[in-house]
């Protein structure tokens, strides 16, 4: 597995520990808030391989040896950790220092098992100005069995990475029956370094959005999102060592490329037997162009490829007591894939359906 170049769940848990012992050393000052949270979901495609791919698994061990058939079930174990403070001029509001960590675990293929972070600290005005920074860490995230091209030996492939994001928001009057409508301006660079086999795979993505989250008559609200990113295949270029690389080669091409995102989501909040409910349906499509400027033959994967990956996703949150809330969701996510060779659909379109049921319990 890929080495660890993000802050360990030993850490979170300090920060989350200096959390609670602050607060309660300062209660008039400082307020804080602790949930944990456990969702179990299933995956038809946990590896979002391709259809002639999950074929393929059935009549060849060989293909993905580690692979304990194309689904599996997972549980994800999750803390959530905030301490807020009021400004002393309350006209400029409050800070809040949170804590979102996670552990994924899957049944069958524990191979798969990895963790995430994310720490932030952010700042509101009411109304007016706010601003928010986060940092956001993936420890040992698994894709798949690779084959090197210099020793035809399968390896595993999985990357860490690290992404820092500034966020800019802006909250105006309400506007007819438009409420509380909030305008965000957004900024992240990721990095993201892979285990020593396929270094030449890290990358360093840049990324600006824009989002607007507004509050509408009959319980409804939505948001629109639209975020442009471009990606740097420094692995390829030789532009960064992200670690210890057993064998470094260029074989697999140049990924570098450009995708716009869109997103939308509207939710719909209401009353059912006397409990809270909110229902949610969101939409995601993200268009990719890659860059490659090496020809078809060299490097047939990304020549002028394009992707279009769309996730479609609707979940419901039932308060069923001011502490324990559920939260079923159903989701479909799908690539299609195109470019100047004519094999790239059968090996890059993928189709994956996921379902599941999480469980909050507020703990203070």
């Amino acid at each position: 597995m890929s080495s660890v170049r993000t802050p360990s769940a030993l850490l979170a848990a300090g920060i989350l520990l200096a959390i609670a012992v602050s607060a309660s050393a300062a209660r008039r000052t400082f307020d804080w808030g602790l949930s944990v949270e456990e969702k179990l979901s299933g995956d038809s495609n946990i590896l979002r391989l391709a259809s002639p791919e999950v074929d393929r698994l059935d009549r060849d061990q060989a293909f993905q040896p580690t692979l304990d058939g194309a689904g599996d079930l997972r549980m994800d174990h999750r803390v959530l950790a905030d301490l807020r403070a009021n400004l002393p001029d309350r006209r400029w509001g409050w800070l809040e220092l949170g804590l979102d960590a996670k552990y994924v675990n899957f049944f069958a293929n524990s191979f798969n098992n990895y963790s995430t972070q994310r720490l932030s600290l952010t700042w509101q005005q009411k109304p007016g100005w706010g601003a928010d920074v986060s940092w956001f860490g993936i420890n040992n995230f698994y894709l798949r069995e690779f084959q090197d091209a210099d020793t035809g030996e399968l390896h595993g492939t999985d990357f860490d990475s690290n992404e820092y994001r500034i966020r800019l928001k802006a909250r105006s009057e309400d506007f007819g029956p438009v409420q509380k409508p909030t305008l965000s301006l957004i900024y992240s660079f990721e990095q993201v370094f892979y285990n020593g086999w396929f270094t030449e795979y890290d990358t360093d993505t840049r990324e600006v959005g824009l989002r607007l989250d507004v509050d509408l008559p009959r319980g409804l609200s939505a948001d629109l999102q639209f975020y442009y990113a471009t990606t740097d295949n420094v692995g390829y270029d030789s532009g960064r060592s992200g670690g210890a690389s057993l064998i470094e080669d260029n074989d697999s091409g140049d990924g570098s490329h450009q995708e716009n995102r869109f997103q939308t989501g509207v939710d719909w909040r209401g009353d059912l037997y006397g409990h809270d409910l909110q229902v949610g349906l969101a939409f995601s499509w993200r268009h990719r162009e890659y860059q490659t400027q090496l020809g078809v033959l060299e490097d047939p994967v990304h020549a002028g490829r394009n992707d279009d990956r769309l996730l479609l996703s609707l979940n419901k949150i039932w308060r069923i007591e001011k502490r324990y809330s559920l939260r079923p969701f159903i989701e479909r996510e799908w690539r299609r894939v195109g470019g100047p060779w004519e094999r790239l659909p059968q090996y890059k379109n993928y189709a994956a359906n996921r379902m599941g049921i999480a469980l909050r319990v507020v703990v203070r």
